[in-house]
């Protein structure tokens, strides 16, 4: 049954309406939601077809989605509700492959974000959802609302078996560190679409290899590299202990680990704490790639909330790097390339739509000067 919050109730918060065929997770949410004093729940809806109706009759700042509901599903709702009334929109998904698949086209669909849903209904678990869908919801918010890609691809039937990673072996011929150039991405927040945008513009032949630390659970980090890899020149894989660095391949670092680089240009995994409260980290990946590879690599900063990636863009710049952020204009949210700019040393601000070419320019001069130097050296 849906309903609705009363005149007056609202002034001066944020103003959210919950969609979930749960009657219990309706009351779980919206309880954890009206803890916050800058919160308030306008609505609620038990099935999709509801949630499209309320949003355009009480026009919340806010909507979250769940992704299986009855009459209408949350996909489609999302559809609806970007067609008739953008609006920020949440997905509340389940910690699932499926869920992934379905959650990472509904983000590529224009949804803001997503929260997964507690693992149990007590206890520390619960506590965790309300700090992480206080938190992300706020951001939300606040997002700048992105039109759908035209190119989006349809969601999975059936959820794909993760291909097994091939076993470590000897870096291959070539591939000796400076021989390429070392790109490493760092997004949350509005990421999954930025970063199809960015690596569907390169080509394959690009001379780099490209890491990319989205902010993403386990699941997720999987298919998100399967989607990347269907729409991109490069290759695309979820990062593995032991792979080795090649030109022409992505790397995604896993949900739940960091991805670090070893001196050997292995790829290696952790389970250290969290840094900014995230694990994968963008700022782990980054200082392990200022190690290792010098000045032949680009450091590049797109939208997200936080800082995660300012200080290790940083320290990539330090060491040669050439350090992009992308500008307020397009990002969803501005945070993290806010922090990056807050360095002082980030040498270009640019629009997502520009950011490859940079990056392909930036490979460009590298590549260039070691071929220089490999001559003087002859």
């Amino acid at each position: 049954m849906r309903q609705r919050a009363h005149k007056g109730q609202s002034e001066g918060k944020l103003r959210v309406l919950i969609a979930d065929d749960s009657s219990y997770m309706r009351i779980v949410l919206g309880r954890l939601l009206a803890s916050d004093p800058d919160i308030t729940v306008v609505g609620t809806a038990p099935n999709g077809a509801e949630a499209v109706e309320l949003a355009r009759e009480l026009q919340p700042d806010l909507v979250t989605l769940d992704i299986e509901m009855p009459v209408m599903d949350g996909t489609e709702a999302l559809r609806r509700i970007m067609a008739e009334c953008p609006r920020p929109v949440v997905m509340v998904s389940t910690l699932t492959r499926h869920g992934a698949d379905i959650t990472l086209a509904c983000l590529q669909a224009g949804a803001v974000d997503f929260i997964c849903k507690p693992e149990s209904p007590d206890g520390p678990a619960l506590e965790l959802f309300r700090r992480q869908a206080l938190r992300k919801l706020k951001a939300a918010a606040q997002a700048r609302i992105a039109p759908p890609a035209a190119s989006a691809p349809p969601e999975p039937a059936e959820p794909a078996v993760a291909p097994t990673p091939p076993p470590a072996g000897p870096v291959p011929a070539g591939a000796a560190s400076g021989s390429f150039t070392t790109v490493a991405i760092a997004s949350s927040t509005g990421g999954p679409r930025a970063v199809q945008i960015v690596l569907s513009a390169l080509p394959a032949g690009l001379p780099a290899c490209v890491l990319i630390t989205q902010h993403l659970p386990p699941h997720f980090t999987t298919s998100f590299a399967e989607r990347l890899d269907g729409l991109c020149a490069l290759k695309v894989r979820e990062g593995a202990e032991g792979l080795v660095l090649q030109p022409g391949v992505a790397f995604v670092a896993p949900g739940d680990y960091h991805l670090v680089v070893r001196p050997s240009l292995h790829l290696h995994l952790l389970q250290t704490p969290p840094v900014w409260s995230v694990r994968p980290a963008a700022d782990v990946m980054m200082r392990s790639v200022a190690q290792v590879s010098g000045p032949n690599t680009v450091a590049v900063v797109l939208t997200g909330m936080g800082c995660d990636g300012a200080e290790g863009g940083a320290l990539m710049k330090r060491a040669g790097a050439v350090y992009i952020a992308q500008d307020e204009a397009t990002s969803v949210v501005y945070g993290m390339p806010r922090a990056a700019l807050a360095t002082g040393c980030v040498d270009e601000v640019l629009p997502l739509e520009a950011i490859a070419a940079a990056i392909v320019a930036a490979v460009a001069r590298q590549q260039s000067g070691v071929a220089r130097e490999g001559q003087s050296a002859a």
